[in-house]
This record gives C-alpha cells, structure tokens and sequence, in this order.
C-alpha cells in the first residue's frame, strides 16, 4: 500500500466522522451524513441535496470492493474520494491478486451498478396489464463515473436493515414477506441469486402478529435475467457462497466444467431463502462464522438426520417452547427446501409458502393469513364497509354499498394514487354489481417508516382523508 493511502473507510472518515461533502462535475453536492450499509463490492451512504432550494433525502451506493474478505484489496487516495488497488497480496485461497487482477475486478464490479440500474430501469417499467414492482428504490439519473469508480444515487424510503433478533414465529413471518417480493421477480423472469439477511430491507418492523413487514430485496446487480442466465459465465455470477444453492456454488468450486446454467430456476434463490430463515431462527445461538461453517457442510445425510439438530441449543428451545412436533416438521421443511437435488425442493415460491403456512398452522393454530383475515374481519364490523380482506399479498379488497359515492368519488379525482395514514396505495381496479362497489387496492411503499397494524387500515381511515 502507498503511504498515506487508506483502507476501504467510508467518506465519512475523509471529514472525521462528521458530514462529507461529495461534489459531482455535473454541479451535484450531495451531504453525505452515514455509512449505512457495507458490501462486499460497495458502501453504501444516506445523503441529502439540495434541489430547487429544497432538501432530498437519497441513498448513494459507491463501488469499493472487498476481494475474499480482505479491506486492503483497494484503498482511498490520501486526502479524497478517490479509490486504487492497493499492494499484491495472495487471497486467503492461494489466489494472487496484482495491480491488473485488481483493476478487472474494479472495473467488473462498475459494470454490476451500471446493471443493477438498468435492471432497476426495467423493474419499473410495465405494461397495463402487468403488475406494478413496487419493492424497489428508485434511481436518479445515470450512474456517476468519477473518482475512479462509479456512484448510484437512488430515492430514500427510510428502509431499516431488519431485526438481528427472531423468536421462531417472528422468522417464519418475515420469510413469508420475502416470498412476494421475490415472486413478483420471477415473475418478470428473474432471478435474484444472492438473497441473504445482508441483502434485504424492510419498510416497517412487524411488531405484533398482525403487522407485516414490508421486505425490500436489495444488491439487483446480482439479478439475471432467464434469457442472460443460458449464457453466464461462472465469473459473471454474483452471489454469497454460504447461502448459495450447490448448483451456484459449482460455479466457484468445481470451475466452468460443471457449471449448468441449465439448473439455475426459481428453486435457486428459495434455497437461499430457506437457509436465510435458518439463519433468523439461529441468531442467538451460532455466530456468523459458524453458520457458514454449517451451510458447507448441509448435505442429503445431515438433512434426513434433521439439520436443526446440529444447533442443540436451538433445537432444544423449540421443543420446550413450542412441541417435538414442531421441530420435527421444521426438519422436514429443512430437508425438502434444502434438497441437494433441485427437482426435490420447492419450485415456486407459492408451495414454500404453503409449507411455511403449514408450520404456522401447527404451531399457533392458525396460518398469518388467516389470522389476518381475523382481524379484518372482525374490523368491518366497526366501519360501513360490508367486507375487508387482506390476501397476504399487499392486497385489499373493500366492499362498499353502493351510495357511498364519497368513496368513488374520491377515488376517480385522485388518479391512481392516494394515501391512508401514510402508506400510498395504487388501486387495481373498481367493479360493483346492483348493491355494492368492490374496490381493489395494492400497497405501495411508504417514504418514511410507518408502522400500522394491518387490522386498523379501516374504511374509516379511507372515506377521513
């Protein structure tokens, strides 16, 4: 490393902890207050500017890559922003890395922003039949090559890194707020490839039972499109080693004579899903490095001879808290989600979320969904609505007698936008038959972080705006 040179530090350390001021050649400043998230190819900063005498909150990501781990892979230019390889080193692989090797992997690593935008760009785009993609920041302009690297400067939703602490009802419920916004990928065929907690955010915490969070997927630079994937190449993969399904780790292990892209499909990333909700019910129990050490090791033995066994403590706290029963069915979800054959796991996200409903069900009673509808239910009753129904999916339908033209009224002035309580909606559709009105509505992402028990979006709320 040069003298003088620093290693991979966030800008706020250029200006002693306090506030650094980025300043773009396009005339941008951007105020950069807190390091809020660091990658393994990027940082990532909540900022401010200031636009047409108004104050924007924003979210810039900074490429800066660690390589195998190792913060002096790349280093900051004595006194600014600027970022160079650092000295030779040897990874903890064997693998030599120079000052060219370096470079590769700097400039690769813009190239992953410059398409995570892009693929950010087509997320948002659709057409009137397709349904909206509202589990995503939005970007601002084209990505800003300057200081050596590249910047991706987004929209700030108040999104939270989620809870670093889960009973076991809490990770089944945030697994299942995984599964939509994941599902509504595929079902633009992508595939996400690097889903792990590092990697997901949330809108709002689910506090109680009936409040769900909202999970946002982040890092899209590693998302592949289906007609991409046929033709990737194993250093084109981007992805986690430790939450990867064996089919993506064949890519780093075995080289490109058994990588089958072949074998890349929806079941991938529910293997990451089903290892991310392992790790929510270990934290507490394993550390970090151990449960990576864990996941190296699952295979079709450890999986039959149960793999919550191999984390006594917990298994034990699920027997005594919650039934044998319990532990066993969860062993059994483990070794189906897991399956080292891909043909034996789950392949959509609509049966993992059957079978995680499933375990709900013989754990409380009743799956979240139904509960939910409880509440809902139980709200019509207080409001002039004549039904509410909460589907599980950020989707409501009310019902509404047919006089209460307020309602449509208010809904037809306001495009397709409104807002209750500070959570927008984009409603879907308005149909009636001869006595009522049932509208439609899928929520959209609050810009600040609101938490509202789901049982108390009411009509009142509605017809009060």
């Amino acid at each position: 490393m040069i003298m003088g040179n620093t290693l991979r530090t966030p800008l706020t350390s250029l200006s002693g902890g306090e506030p650094y001021h980025l300043k773009f050649e396009n005339g941008f400043v951007y105020v950069i207050n807190e390091c809020i998230g660091r990658g393994g190819s990027s940082l990532v900063y909540r900022a401010t500017t200031t636009i047409d005498n108004q104050t924007k909150h924003v979210i810039i990501k900074e490429v800066f890559p660690q390589v195998e781990g190792y913060d002096g892979a790349f280093v900051r230019t004595k006194g600014n922003a600027g970022i160079i390889p650092g000295a030779s080193f040897v990874g903890k692989r064997g693998n030599e890395y120079d000052s060219q090797k370096l470079m590769a992997i700097l400039s690769t690593s813009k190239e992953n922003v410059k398409q995570e935008q892009r693929i950010i760009g087509e997320l948002q785009t659709f057409n009137a039949d397709e349904e909206r993609f509202p589990y995503i920041q939005s970007t601002f302009g084209n990505p800003i090559y300057e200081n050596n690297t590249v910047y991706m400067v987004a929209e700030d939703l108040g999104l939270k890194s989620l809870p670093s602490e889960f009973d076991l009802l809490s990770a089944l419920r945030y697994t299942l707020r995984i599964l939509h916004p994941l599902e509504m990928l595929h079902g633009r065929d992508y595939l996400h490839l690097d889903i792990k907690p590092d990697n997901l955010l949330c809108a709002r915490y689910g506090v109680e039972e009936y409040e769900a969070p909202i999970i946002f997927p982040i890092d899209l630079n590693s998302a592949k499109h289906k007609n991409v994937i046929k033709n990737l190449l194993p250093e084109q993969i981007t992805t986690t080693t430790a939450y990867a399904a064996p089919e993506l780790k064949a890519a780093f292990i075995l080289g490109a004579g058994a990588f089958d892209t072949e074998k890349i499909k929806p079941y991938t990333d529910l293997y990451a899903v089903a290892l991310t909700m392992l790790r929510f019910m270990s934290y507490g129990f394993v550390e970090e490095s151990e449960f990576r050490c864990l996941t190296e090791k699952i295979s079709d033995r450890l999986l039959k001879n149960g793999l919550l066994n191999k984390i006594p403590q917990l298994a034990s706290d699920i027997e005594t808290r919650y039934s044998p029963q319990v532990l066993k069915e969860l062993n059994s979800f483990f070794a189906f989600a897991l399956s080292p054959e891909q043909n034996e796991r789950c392949n959509s996200c609509g049966k993992m979320r059957e079978a995680i409903n499933g375990i709900l069900k013989i754990t409380t009673g009743y799956s979240f969904f139904e509960y939910l509808n409880t509440q809902c239910q139980a709200q019509t009753n207080r409001t002039n609505a004549l039904h509410y129904t909460y589907s599980g999916e950020d989707k409501f339908e009310y019902i509404f007698r047919k006089e209460e033209d307020s309602i449509i009224s208010f809904l037809n002035s306001s495009g397709n936008r409104f807002g209750i309580n500070g959570i927008d909606f984009s409603w879907w559709s308005i149909s009636g038959d001869a006595g009522s009105v049932k509208v439609v509505l899928f929520m959209k992402l609050p810009k600040t972080l609101v938490i509202v028990g789901m049982s108390t979006l009411s009509h009142n709320m509605l017809v009060s705006i």
